[in-house]
């Protein structure tokens, strides 16, 4: 091979990466979460500054490869619907909360890091709250609990 087949061959192997880095950085951009939510539960239980995760990527990213999940995520979907989470790549235990349109905590589970297991919400969520594990029993969150108020903001530079 010459020595111009060798650089058009390098050539090729570096825009091929770039392309393939350039085309990744929306969907990174796109992942990160941009609002943040006050929750109010039955009882005036109150959860604040929680991130909401409302696009397909920020809800496929989640708590994925964090080492502190701060004050968890509240995933928000357009309409209820039958919700499927798992633990890959999330190195923290979790609790998860499915939460009804109407607002009502109708199934809480403990999910364990980096699982390959399935959690089904069995039933239509409006709502999937993720917490670090005992968190939600902590702040007195249980099934039949309801989610009264929802204040969300956008989310500044330096949060």
């Amino acid at each position: 091979m010459t020595v111009n087949a060798l650089k058009a061959v390098a050539l090729r192997g570096v825009t091929g990466l770039l392309l393939v880095w350039v085309s990744n950085i929306p969907l990174v951009a796109a992942a990160e979460v941009t609002e943040l939510c006050d929750l109010t539960f039955t009882g005036n239980i109150k959860l604040l500054n929680v991130p909401v995760a409302r696009t397909w990527p920020q809800q496929s990213k989640g708590l994925s490869y964090l080492d502190d999940v701060g004050p968890g995520m509240l995933f928000a979907y357009e309409s209820a619907g039958t919700l499927s989470f798992w633990m890959r790549n999330t190195w923290v235990p979790l609790s998860i909360a499915y939460i009804s349109e109407d607002g009502r905590v109708f199934k809480m589970e403990d999910m364990e890091p980096d699982s390959a297991d399935y959690h089904l919400s069995e039933q239509p969520a409006k709502y999937a709250l993720e917490v670090m594990q005992g968190q939600l029993e902590r702040k007195g969150i249980a099934v039949g609990s309801r989610l009264e108020n929802i204040e969300c903001r956008a989310r500044s530079q330096r949060e």
